[in-house]
């Protein structure tokens, strides 16, 4: 059979010689026409939104045998290409980038998936009044479709959207999402080939990107705390939830990098996905995983990227048999102050280090809001031999960073 996604009327003499072959998704105003059509099947619905189109399409793909997904609307010709390939495993680079790269599309996908926040497209201003009046948590966040890390995201309360300006957002290339009360974020990195792990470590955050950015505060990533014996049940929900993600996302014969971000409680043992990226993470992950796991994962990936080793003589990993860390590893980064910047710590401070870049120079001035914490007055590379010297190290560090000396201006 065939789908065809249909968002206009249609009138008794357009559907003349309609098979039993041809399963409709189409406008509910179409519902009376079509269901006195005995030999046409169809599903009808207010939302062509990508992500219902999936769910609908999934539906359909279990109760029928489909070979194809079709339209004659111009607007959704894009969507029924990339529905093609994902329901029918074409083996497109394109389509898999694509979900990589487009947090629309990437939710889209994984929705009725995995755990993740209820999201919506923003094409006009009534896309965000309905998403908000429609949520019962009263904090949201925008971002864009595209780019990584935290640049060019807004967050605001339910009353504050009320008097808000958001025309600068309603060009499609935003999506609003529930804004979480998880306070932790972990980071899954490896590679996989056809959604079979390979290669898989856990890092977390010591605050979250945007506290760490809207309010300067200093942050590191680290080797995960989830190794420790009374967070390996988080640990493993979040391995098999990011395997289920590459299962469904990732099926071309090709090496696939990831760097997965999820949220989670150590209360309530639940976690909540934030994104993926076709990637190793930043913050140093890979130098990190050297340090704490002695694996160089951006060595392995070139070598089997120019085929002087095969991924398929390599075991594919279960929760049970991921490495554990021999050491933990950190990449501090001491962000920028509001001011100019009048006395900075000796390099040799920094001696107990593994390296240390050291960015800012006396007289430079930093004025408003971080981009990112990129935007740092060093960063240091750490190697700690337990939890004690780690925290240890950190303290030294803490206290670097007061050394330098901003003044208003």
């Amino acid at each position: 059979m065939k789908i065809f996604i249909h968002r206009y009327p249609v009138k008794e003499n357009e559907l003349t010689g309609i098979g039993d072959e041809i399963v409709f998704i189409t406008i509910d105003r179409n519902k009376n026409l079509i269901n006195g059509k005995q030999n046409i099947s169809a599903l009808f619905t207010k939302d062509f939104s990508l992500p219902t189109l999936i769910r609908l399409c999934r539906e359909l793909c279990l109760k029928y045998d489909i070979e194809s997904i079709n339209t004659i609307c111009e607007e959704d010709m894009q969507w029924v290409g990339f529905l093609n390939d994902y329901f029918f495993r074409q083996d497109s680079k394109f389509f898999e980038n694509t979900i990589f790269r487009d947090k629309y599309v990437m939710r889209s996908v994984l929705d009725g998936i995995v755990p993740q926040p209820q999201f919506s497209l923003i094409e006009s201003l009534e896309d965000i009044h309905n998403f908000i009046r429609n949520c019962t948590i009263d904090k949201f966040i925008i971002k864009p479709r595209f780019g990584a890390a935290s640049v060019g995201i807004l967050t605001f309360t339910r009353s504050e959207s009320e008097t808000f300006d958001f025309s600068s957002y309603i060009s499609g290339s935003f999506i609003i999402e529930e804004m979480t009360d998880m306070k932790f974020m972990v980071t899954a990195d490896g590679y996989s080939k056809k959604g079979e792990i390979k290669r898989y470590f856990n890092h977390e955050y010591s605050v979250l990107e945007l506290d760490a950015k809207d309010n300067k505060k200093n942050q590191y990533v680290r080797t995960s705390k989830l190794y420790n014996k009374n967070l390996r049940s988080i640990q493993e929900k979040i391995f098999e939830e990011s395997k289920k993600i590459l299962q469904v996302v990732s099926f071309n014969e090709e090496i696939t990098p990831f760097h997965f971000e999820w949220f989670y409680s150590p209360e309530t043992q639940e976690i909540l996905f934030c994104e993926v990226g076709r990637r190793f993470g930043g913050g140093e992950i890979p130098r990190l995983i050297k340090n704490a796991f002695d694996v160089d994962i951006l060595e392995e990936y070139w070598s089997i990227s120019s085929k002087k080793v095969s991924i398929d003589n390599m075991i594919t990993l279960n929760y049970t048999n991921i490495l554990s860390p021999l050491k933990i590893s950190a990449a501090y980064f001491s962000v920028k102050k509001e001011g100019k910047l009048v006395n900075k710590p000796d390099r040799s401070k920094f001696s107990f280090t593994d390296m240390t870049w050291r960015f800012s120079k006396i007289g430079d001035v930093k004025e408003g809001k971080l981009e990112s914490v990129a935007e740092s007055d060093f960063l240091s590379i750490i190697t700690a031999e337990n939890e004690s010297d780690f925290i240890d190290k950190i303290k030294i560090l803490d206290n670097i960073s007061e050394d330098y000396k901003y003044v208003k201006i």
